[in-house]
């Protein structure tokens, strides 16, 4: 970087980042860019405290639910003269910014559709603008809680948004990107609104930054196809949102080049709905509908009378709460010690609207000559890096490590043609196999991302498990975390490598402190980040009865140790336990990803 480029200070976790990123590195929010001749100033300011009470300028009294998101605003769900609403709080990195955004969306102040807060207020020097919300889910929440929606439930809100574009535009307005979390609308209700306080704008202004929203943003706001964001951006988004709406589904985000791609919905029963929504996600703008109105009209044509070809079956939307339990079968493969019970869960959380963790269990019993092997792999990663595609981090380090410890585990043993030789012993071999499992992931990690400037800052952290009859062997990198129970005795096995593990190493924070501190998404090694890593290496002695739990800091950080204890040691399966503890954590507001294992030795 040049002498005259600025570094961007992270509002949220003051990490320095260059001037090009739109993410921090660090902790994946979004950058505000400074003034070339100031540096921006930290928002080290604490976030509003769940349950606390504010008074507004008018005397209404505004009560704080849970942190939503951070950014130039930081969101919060709040209770509104007793009603559900939303509270918008202005950080130091954007002063004026809701008086700002208020006088723009001023000319739409009367559409009921787009939510606008009425309620002024002032708390710690900071600006706050609540106002009320409809009570009920969001989209997103029913769609992940109940699957698709019905044709007719589809249809109508395909209507409505069709409606309140039109709308929009007549006001010469843009929505540029909107997503389900950001819609509230139900069926009986009749009554849809909207959340894009921070993105609509006039038409004339509509080629200002704004944050992409990854499914759901056209291609265009991404710089594909040489067209600029305009009413038919619009329609893309709005588009994206009934697909997701109709399949139950997200768009497949494993790679740039999905992200504009949508399978068709051959199972919708409206020829015409599933017409009008592939129309409405061309990647290619000169392919969508013209306009909002064109979009209305074609929701109201006659379904062409040719009968359809029965479509192949379509497997059912996964649930949002993915749960995976694996238990041995028995083997008569002369295998001593413990067997293991296996279940994983990963959950997108409250607040993100992808999940960049990623879990894995891999199991196998190779018999040759009598001789048995086995080879249990148990894999908890949390991707960073924000548009950088931490997603991207955590499943190039899932796949490489199990590509490294299956080919370990089968190796030959004839000296002739092994190279390089594995130590003889279990304990020394899983330890030399996660040691440099781990680092060939990050390396494949670190290449990837030299190979394009917008993959710079990608990485995870990460925590592997091979499972031997009476041991495990651990590999770390990060504040992913490794906990053993056995009896009534709980041990944290890992060592967070954060900015608050090392004060808490030091004496000079406690682990509550440590938890609630806002520095606490500061990791000061992880995967990929850099061409080597130093991996920690543990070994634990295992016997029938012990529990282990693996997971991301989405889940671990919602619980005191006891509490985390009491839950482990409850008399039931593995699967429940791990569903429990995620229940917990969206209870709490889960403001990140929550990814664990739950390994019952028995």
């Amino acid at each position: 970087m040049s002498a005259n480029e600025t570094m961007v200070i992270c509002q949220v976790c003051g990490h320095e980042n260059e001037a090009d990123q739109r993410f921090c590195d660090e902790c994946g929010a979004e950058l505000q860019p400074s003034e070339a001749s100031a540096k921006p100033v930290p928002n080290n300011a604490p976030t509003l405290d769940e349950s606390s009470s504010l008074i507004s300028e008018s005397g209404q009294e505004v009560s704080i639910k849970r942190l939503l998101s951070l950014g130039r605003i930081n969101r919060y769900s709040c209770m509104v003269k007793d009603k559900p609403g939303l509270l918008l709080e202005e950080t130091p990195t954007a002063p004026a910014y809701l008086e700002s955004r208020r006088k723009t969306l001023a000319p739409i102040k009367d559409l009921s559709g787009v939510w606008q807060p009425d309620v002024s207020l002032k708390h710690n020097e900071r600006v706050l603008a609540a106002g009320e919300i409809p009570a009920g889910p969001t989209l997103d929440e029913r769609v992940c809680s109940d699957g698709a929606l019905p044709d007719g439930e589809l249809k109508d809100l395909a209507v409505q948004l069709a409606e309140l574009l039109m709308a929009l535009h007549e006001k010469k307005f843009l929505l540029r990107s909107l997503q389900p979390d950001r819609i509230w609308w139900t069926p009986e209700s009749k009554k849809l609104v909207i959340d894009s306080f921070e993105r609509l704008v006039p038409q004339e202004s509509s080629d200002g930054d704004f944050q992409v929203v990854n499914g759901f943003s056209p291609p265009e706001a991404y710089g594909v196809g040489g067209a600029e964001v305009g009413p038919a951006s619009d329609l893309y988004t709005v588009g994206a949102v009934l697909h997701f709406a109709a399949s139950g589904q997200r768009t497949d985000l494993e790679s740039r080049e999905n992200f504009f791609s949508f399978p068709p919905l051959t199972h919708l029963e409206d020829d015409v709905l599933s017409s009008c929504i592939s129309r409405l996600t061309a990647k290619d703008i000169q392919n969508r509908m013209e306009n909002a109105s064109e979009f209305r009209d074609f929701l109201d044509l006659d379904a062409p009378p040719a009968p359809r070809p029965t479509p192949a079956p379509v497997p059912s939307p996964a649930p949002r709460l993915q749960s995976r339990e694996i238990m041995d079968e028995p083997v008569d493969a002369g295998l001593r010690g413990c067997r293991f019970q296996v279940a994983l869960q990963s959950h997108v959380g409250c607040v993100r609207t992808v999940n960049q963790d990623a879990c894995l269990q891999l199991r196998f019993t190779a018999v040759e000559k009598s001789e048995p092997r086995e080879a249990h792999l148990v894999v908890i990663v949390d991707g960073m890096g924000g548009e950088a595609e931490g997603d991207k981090a955590a499943s190039l380090a899932l796949r490489t490590i199990a590509k490294e410890v299956l080919d370990a585990s089968l190796s030959l043993k004839d000296e002739r043609v092994t190279a390089p030789l594995l130590p003889g012993g279990p304990s020394e071999r899983n330890m030399l196999v996660l040691e440099r499992a781990l680092k060939r992931a990050n390396r494949n990690i670190y290449t990837y991302a030299e190979r394009d400037q917008a993959r710079r800052g990608m990485g995870c952290t990460i925590t592997a498990c091979i499972l031997e009859p009476e041991e495990v062997i651990i590999g770390h990198v990060g504040d992913t975390r490794a906990y053993h129970l056995r009896g009534s005795e709980m041990t944290r096995l890992t060592t967070d490598h954060s900015l608050v593990g090392r004060l808490v190493e030091m004496g000079q924070l406690t682990e509550e402190e440590a938890r609630n501190s806002p520095q606490r998404s500061i990791i000061y090694r992880a995967m990929g980040t850099n061409p080597e890593v130093e991996v920690d290496i543990y070994q634990k002695d295992v016997k029938p009865g012990d529990r282990l739990m693996v997971s991301s800091d989405g889940v671990w950080e919602y619980f005191e140790a006891q509490e985390l204890q009491s839950i482990l040691e409850l008399d039931d399966t593995p699967a429940n336990i791990a569903a429990r503890l995620v229940d917990i954590c969206l209870q709490r507001g889960a403001d990140d990803n929550a990814t664990l294992a739950v390994i019952f030795c028995y």
